[in-house]
């Protein structure tokens, strides 16, 4: 029987018009008749005529195989005869495969093998075992030790029926009486195409292998044509084409491509002959659906498939540039866990035209940029960078372009980037906590997410805590998109020389950095330039201007800043902006006094102190605010541990004013305030709560203002409670109980009414008539009311409020019940009450002029 023999099998029923393999190499040859290939160079056929491994040059451990095509489907039956001249170990054993369906057994391949030991040392068996792909399961498993002997010769027969049940037979003698090893029941692969042997072995193993007495019944025969599943672009010129099974005769006249594309050729992949390469002219497109359609091919029984179609994408990753992929999102602090995984991540985003492969991008936060995995990202698509061990977890959320080691983020504000493998940043974002603009969702838990996507990255409107109740939205559109909270334009906030060459420009946020590196954006007086301009921080909120010429002591310059110098996100002022500066000359007592102070804050409420600058030179006001900042001639400067509480409680005249400085405590009752700067103590004002206006219901969130800044700090009757009508503080604005002695007004006729007429129609024609006041002195209280001509009360203006040194009150027409004033004669009339006792009564007639109704 040393033939290959394929018969037509008569004696049994159930193989009945079925054809068998058989191989027992007798004809000394396994290339020829039946032609197995694999490695050929390294197997023979013996003297003994058996397939015998013979790698002369081997080395380390290897893997050989040889396969043949065998195909087969339900009920089969197969047997060989094997030895080994060795007790098998995990680097020196064989599997036989049964079914494959792919003929290269080194690599992923789906059927069923038998293993001969390997596994177990002296327990080694025999093994039916399943492979899917790379993993294997194990069906049966043999009796111990029955492969463990040093030399092995075994003779297998493995049976399975149409319902897969398999069962595994040896004789350890080599002979054929078989004895069962057991049994099992798997369907998985129904079918099977090539049968082979693979030999895995070391140097000293090489030639140790040995196969002969292969059977197999029934080969399935095919009557069907050959299936086209898919196809796939693998580059621009060439096209994978994958079919159910290798083709036979073909040409590139038998495919066709549309949108113009001529197909040069047509060739089978060398290792699975089921993929057609076509090579293809001109180049595919990008973001292009193609169709392949194939015409008369025939398999190797010559079944043939007269036509089919397959659609395709082509999508082709493209060079990656600065800007192209964006960071979108960022988790540095994950705890306390709301439904996110407990893990940073980092989210970016395509906002390019281009395929972009990330396998060719890094993830940069520390000293030891992070290689991310390979992932096509489409336009318009995100993807989560994590740590790999977290992958699983965030890839139900979209794709996920792990690391192998995340970097720690930290929570206060760290460096997040993307750069390519030369080092070349593509993004980067050196974020901050206060970003969040929220205390509770920055302390963790939420994500800081990006608000627009061509917004720069590194500005902080730009940024803001995730409002999703899932803490973050990693691999979707951000909650906040387009929810841009920020309309403010950068304010000039102040201009402080450094040298007699240079000065630092600051603003109130961060500025467009292109406008703010131009030098032509700066206009100074007295003759200067500006030389260069360099910002001097990340935030770009200071810029460090280089002047043409000295600046001279005593001198006082006026700074234009253009209003194209606006914010990170566009905000721009609607005129240029100017500040008056010079260089600081060394401040003598009372040149800057105490004008404000607010010692007793509403409950949750933060003290202020302001000062004013009564002289004519400029000084570096450094005593309280960390900053260079400079107050001008007749400036005042306000500072305060809570700037925004101020902004809340009080109306501010001058933000850009308002400082964030370190304050001793100032108890309720009373307290001192010392200004020291250069080492010299300025003013110094020890108050006391007695110095407040006796009659106040409540002297909580009211300001001690100074009267006149000329006279006595100390004086108690130099301070007086601010108005009620200014909201009882006038932060960064000159006093409402401002009264200069040499501006002392007559004891008589407070009140005053330029137009005693108005026209309740809202035609806009003297729709209100106002009323002014200016008083002889603080602390005044008074009350104002219009009455009818018959005398009765139609109108309350105010009743019993301490007013300001001046200031005016307003009739719209209205009465008291909301109604309007019928035409008429109407007497406004108002009570002083002066601190000594004294009252003053004033009357003016008011005129209510209109249709009669």
């Amino acid at each position: 029987m040393k033939n290959i023999i394929l018969v037509l099998l008569t004696v049994l029923p159930s193989f009945l018009s079925a054809q068998a393999l058989e191989e027992d190499f007798s004809d000394g040859d396994f290339t020829d008749n039946l032609t197995w290939s694999g490695h050929t160079d390294r197997f023979i056929v013996n003297a003994e005529q058996q397939l015998q491994l013979f790698h002369e040059e081997a080395e380390g451990t290897t893997n050989s195989y040889l396969s043949v095509p065998a195909a087969t489907s339900g009920l089969t039956v197969w047997e060989f005869f094997i030895r080994q001249e060795f007790s098998p170990s995990a680097s020196n054993h064989a599997r036989v495969y049964l079914r494959s369906d792919v003929p290269d057994l080194t690599g992923e391949v789906n059927g069923y093998f038998v293993q001969i030991g390997g596994v177990s040392g002296n327990m080694d068996a025999v093994e039916l075992k399943r492979q899917d792909g790379s993993a294997t399961e194990v069906l049966i498993s043999g009796a111990a030790g029955g492969a463990a002997n040093d030399p092995t010769a075994i003779r297998v027969r493995v049976e399975v029926n149409a319902s897969g049940n398999w069962v595994l037979l040896t004789d350890y003698a080599g002979g054929t009486e078989f004895s069962s090893e057991g049994g099992a029941t798997d369907t998985t692969y129904d079918t099977g195409a090539y049968f082979g042997w693979r030999c895995r072995y070391t140097a000293t193993r090489n030639t140790a292998f040995f196969l002969d007495d292969v059977f197999i019944e029934p080969l399935f025969t095919d009557t069907n044509p050959p299936e086209l599943l898919s196809a796939a672009a693998e580059n621009a010129e060439t096209i994978l084409l994958n079919f159910n099974e290798p083709l036979s005769d073909f040409t590139a006249a038998n495919f066709s491509v549309d949108n113009d594309i001529t197909v040069l050729a047509a060739e089978a992949d060398p290792v699975n002959a089921a993929l057609i390469r076509l090579t293809v002219s001109p180049a595919l497109q990008n973001f292009t659906t193609y169709t392949v359609t194939v015409q008369n091919v025939a398999d190797a029984e010559g079944n043939v498939l007269a036509f089919a179609t397959a659609d395709f994408d082509f999508l082709q990753a493209q060079t990656v540039e600065p800007g192209d992929i964006i960071i979108n999102e960022i988790m540095a602090d994950p705890t306390p866990v709301r439904s996110l995984p407990d893990a940073e991540f980092a989210e970016i985003f395509n906002r390019s035209e281009k395929v972009i492969d990330l396998g060719t991008l890094r993830f940069v936060s520390d000293d030891s940029p992070d290689a991310l995995t390979s992932v096509l990202l489409l336009p318009g698509e995100y993807a989560i960078i994590c740590d790999d061990e977290f992958a699983d977890d965030f890839a139900v959320y979209g794709k996920v372009a792990p690391v192998s080691s995340m970097p720690a983020l930290s929570n206060g504000g760290d460096l997040a980037g993307i750069e390519d493998a030369d080092g070349t940043v593509i993004d980067a974002v050196n974020y901050d906590d206060s970003w969040y603009n929220d205390d509770e969702k920055a302390d963790g838990g939420w994500t800081l997410e990006r608000i627009g996507a061509n917004a720069p990255s590194e500005c902080a409107g730009n940024w803001r805590a995730s409002e999703d109740t899932r803490g973050g939205t990693p691999g979707a559109q951000n909650s906040v998109n387009g929810q841009f909270t920020d309309t403010d334009a950068p304010l000039l906030v102040s201009v402080v020389p450094q040298d007699a060459f240079s000065v630092t420009v600051t603003f109130s946020e961060g500025t467009d950095v292109n406008e703010l590196r131009e030098e032509l954006n700066y206009t100074l007086d007295n003759g200067l330039t500006v030389l260069s301009a360099n910002p001097q921080n990340a935030q770009n909120t200071s810029v460090q201007l280089l002047l043409s010429d000295e600046l001279q002591s005593g001198t006082i310059y006026t700074l234009t800043v253009s209003n194209a110098i606006g914010d990170c996100l566009g905000n721009m002022t609607a005129a240029d902006q100017s500040k008056i500066f010079g260089l600081a000359e060394t401040p003598e007592p009372l040149d800057i006094v105490i004008n404000e102070i607010l010692f007793n804050p509403r409950t949750g409420g933060s003290d202020y102190v302001e000062f004013y600058n009564r002289s004519s030179k400029i000084f570096n006001f450094n005593g309280f605010v960390d900053a260079p900042v400079l107050i001008l001639p007749g400036e005042y400067i306000v500072v305060t541990e809570e700037p925004q509480n101020i902004l809340e409680e009080y109306t501010v005249e001058s933000p850009q004013n308002l400082f964030l400085g370190d304050l001793p405590s100032y108890p309720n009752d009373s307290g001192t305030v010392v200004l020291t700067l250069a080492g010299i103590t300025v003013d110094s004002f020890t108050y006391s709560e007695d110095m407040h206006y006796q009659l106040l219901r409540s002297e909580d969130g009211v300001a001690l203002e100074r009267i006149d800044p000329d006279a006595p700090t100390n004086s108690a009757a130099n301070w007086h409670s601010a108005a009620a009508t200014t909201g009882y503080g006038t932060p960064t604005a000159p006093n409402s109980q401002l009264m200069p002695s040499e501006n002392v007004p007559p004891a008589a006729d407070f009140f005053s009414i330029e137009n005693p007429r108005v026209s309740p129609d809202e035609d806009g024609f003297e729709d209100v008539v106002i009323i002014d006041y200016t008083l002889d002195g603080p602390g005044y209280t008074g009350s104002a009311h219009i009455y009818d001509a018959r005398g009765r009360l139609i109108k309350s203006l105010i009743n019993n409020e301490l007013l300001e040194f001046s200031g005016s009150l307003k009739w719209d027409g209205s009465t008291d019940d909301l109604a309007k004033a019928r035409v008429g004669i109407y007497v406004f009339w108002a009570e002083i009450f002066r601190p000594d006792g004294t009252v003053v009564q004033e009357k003016e007639v008011i005129t209510v002029a209109g249709s009669l109704d």
